[in-house]
């Protein structure tokens, strides 16, 4: 086959010859795949039709579960570096372009913000067409995780660096009131949300009986400009306690003769305090400073009239310590 063509027994006049286009061919010479001629007394030769394959590339756009990714720009290139041809993914992910001569191309995506690629990991594919269509020149991608960590500390008022253990801090999602995590605080205070999924969230503290909240519970929104929220929650002890169950405790420091007592009873509100030292001396002072005359051992007594939080005077309690003074 040496691709001659040959029709005879025509008049002279002018004619028009063209070729039928096959399936992934396209005309280089005419570009027209017509040739308009004139016979008038002798034979015309030569008339030559030029063409080349069309070949096409194609492939899908996928994440990392197979799933279609519509709205991707693939972009081919030459081997000179020039682009030759682009696509967008349509809605099944699927991308062609045609066109194309025998050769060497680079086939590469447009990544767009929040994804990274899967497979290839370097974003293109370097394919060759010989005489035959490529196909399945595939793209995976995947986003980017989108998580944020929340930490912070209990800390007592009095001693804010000092944490408080066994609390528990409780992340629920603001949309909808759902519980996303619970932790309970360590020995030093700590808690801990980690690699939680951005959005907004509620950070609440369950509150112990005896405390009460100096900070209040906050709302949190992780997102990528603020992946890492901290946040120390500050409790205080209750002196009023309108739930609590009245307790009577004290404690005191010794300087010599000299010996602060300081009250730690617990209860709703104590309205009135009777100290006997043991030495036949009293005081009515909530946190008194007694000087004893004399060296010895004294039982000292402390006697506490509770009110509720109504102001309604209605029980007292009682409790005692044997002092050895100095």
């Amino acid at each position: 086959m040496n691709g001659f063509w040959e029709v005879c027994d025509l008049i002279q006049g002018e004619y028009n010859i063209s070729e039928t286009m096959q399936p992934g061919w396209v005309a280089v010479t005419p570009a027209t795949g017509i040739q308009p001629v004139t016979l008038v007394d002798q034979d015309i030769q030569n008339l030559n039709f030029t063409n080349r394959r069309s070949l096409c590339l194609s492939g899908y756009k996928l994440d990392e579960n197979n799933g279609p990714q519509s709205g991707w720009e693939i972009t081919v290139t030459n081997s000179t570096g020039d682009a030759v041809g682009t696509d967008t993914t349509d809605v099944n992910g699927y991308w062609e372009v045609c066109d194309l001569v025998q050769g060497d191309y680079n086939v590469s995506e447009t990544l767009q913000p929040g994804w990274v690629a899967v497979t290839p990991v370097s974003g293109y594919q370097v394919v060759t067409l010989v005489d035959q269509n490529v196909g399945n020149v595939n793209f995976t991608n995947k986003l980017i995780p989108k998580y944020g960590n929340i930490t912070g500390k209990k800390g007592d008022q009095k001693c804010p660096e000092c944490g408080l253990m066994g609390w528990q801090i409780t992340l629920y999602n603001a949309t909808t009131g759902a519980i996303y995590a619970t932790d309970i605080t360590g020995a030093d205070g700590t808690y801990e949300f980690l690699n939680v999924p951005y959005g907004t969230y509620w950070l609440n503290e369950t509150l112990i009986l005896g405390w009460k909240q100096i900070t209040p519970n906050v709302l949190v929104t992780l997102d990528a400009d603020h992946p890492d929220f901290e946040y120390n929650f500050i409790n205080a002890k209750d002196e009023t306690c309108c739930i609590c169950p009245p307790t009577a405790s004290f404690t005191y420091i010794k300087n010599g003769q000299e010996v602060q007592f300081t009250d730690t009873s617990t209860g709703p509100k104590a309205v009135r305090y009777i100290w006997l030292f043991g030495d036949g001396t009293m005081s009515s002072k909530p946190d008194p400073v007694k000087i004893f005359r004399m060296p010895g051992t004294y039982t000292v007594k402390l006697y506490i009239t509770w009110a509720d939080c109504d102001g309604v005077t209605y029980t007292w309690k009682s409790t005692s310590q044997r002092i050895r003074v100095p």
